[in-house]
């Protein structure tokens, strides 16, 4: 199967701005589009247990309509390390960008921090063979990812099957088993859901390190969030940090974009025992330039409108190389605690 080796990490968007956007742009259309998709739903992977003294079973067809019950895993991973896999089969719809609206959780009474929460997924389309890697935040708040790109060719095909496999548990505080609420269609158009469907995606090498409380990952996604676990450059590979790279994905990325941009390790006092990043280069297409970032906590803009300018396509990949770092005091681990797409 071919892949694509890309960790997205989900836009949240609110019920009220998705509806404000179809209001706007023309709500018949698409709701036409997705019931001629016609999104089908299958799983052999499903949790049945006593509830008031009754079987209750969690099947797929539960992710039909949010805030009802949910798709439960079974507890027990495969060889493979799954919990579960959730198939979904829809017809190919022409001028129809599929994305996935999904609802993380047992999110109905008070069962949402009890029961565990998809973390990394994997989506396949199984006609194309094209495969993306998404971690879905842990919150019950609508989540789109958009899986156009999985699915080419509308004119050629007839249908496709997404497989999606539940692999990293946010871990309940009671049960651990993974449940997802809904899982329903959405036009992603960018030319009229704009908003809506700004994915940006975080690929790179990062650290991973034991601790007593298991294995921390300082994966890119980390950045998208300030003051949580940052990014941190794989140090086997990169000792002191220079050279490491992070690639970002995006879509309708504006030529008023910049990039807001946190040092270091924010958390706690290891923001100076940690390293920090001096220089950058940014990349976009075939144009680049080297930005100089200073050594504080306060934020700070990386402008890329003259990049994009030069770049005018609709997905474009932005890639940051690490050229100097301020060291730390303690630790040669360079950190950046967040990296986003910015409107200065």
């Amino acid at each position: 199967m071919k892949k694509i080796f890309v960790s997205l990490l989900i836009v949240l968007v609110s019920v009220t701005s998705v509806f404000a956007s179809a209001e706007n742009d023309g709500p018949a259309s698409t709701e036409e589009m997705i019931k001629k998709a016609n999104l089908q739903y299958s799983s052999n992977d499903f949790l049945t247990e006593k509830v008031g003294g009754k079987n209750v079973s969690y099947k797929v067809e539960n992710l039909k309509v949010p805030d009802g019950n949910p798709w439960i895993a079974p507890k027990a991973k495969d060889k493979k390390g799954s919990y579960g896999i959730i198939t979904l089969t829809m017809n190919a719809v022409e001028e129809f960008y599929p994305a996935l609206a999904i609802y993380n959780g047992y999110i109905k009474g008070d069962n949402y921090e009890k029961y565990s929460r998809a973390d990394l997924i994997t989506v396949s389309v199984r006609e194309t063979g094209y495969s993306l890697n998404f971690h879905l935040a842990d919150t019950p708040k609508k989540q789109i990812i958009s899986i156009d790109q999985l699915c080419p060719s509308k004119t050629t095909m007839s249908k496709y099957t997404i497989d999606i496999e539940v692999y990293v548990p946010h871990e309940g505080t009671e049960k651990n088993y993974i449940a997802i609420d809904a899982i329903t269609l959405e036009n992603c158009n960018p030319e009229i859901y704009e908003d809506l469907c700004t994915v940006t995606g975080y690929y790179g090498d990062y650290l991973s390190e034991e601790t007593k409380n298991g294995v921390v990952r300082y994966w890119p996604d980390n950045l998208y969030v300030k003051d949580g676990n940052p990014w941190v450059a794989d140090s086997k590979k990169y000792p002191n940090g220079i050279g490491s790279k992070i690639t970002l994905y995006t879509m309708n990325l504006k030529d008023y974009y910049t990039f807001g941009f946190y040092n270091g390790y924010q958390k706690s006092d290891l923001y100076e025992k940690n390293a920090r990043v001096k220089k950058m280069k940014v990349t976009i297409g075939n144009k680049s330039k080297i930005v100089e970032l200073k050594d504080t906590k306060n934020k700070q803009f990386i402008m890329i409108n003259d990049l994009v300018s030069a770049n005018p396509e609709k997905n474009q990949i932005v890639t940051f190389e690490i050229l100097e770092v301020y060291p730390g005091s303690k630790y040669q681990d360079v950190c950046i605690d967040a990296l986003y797409p910015d409107t200065k």
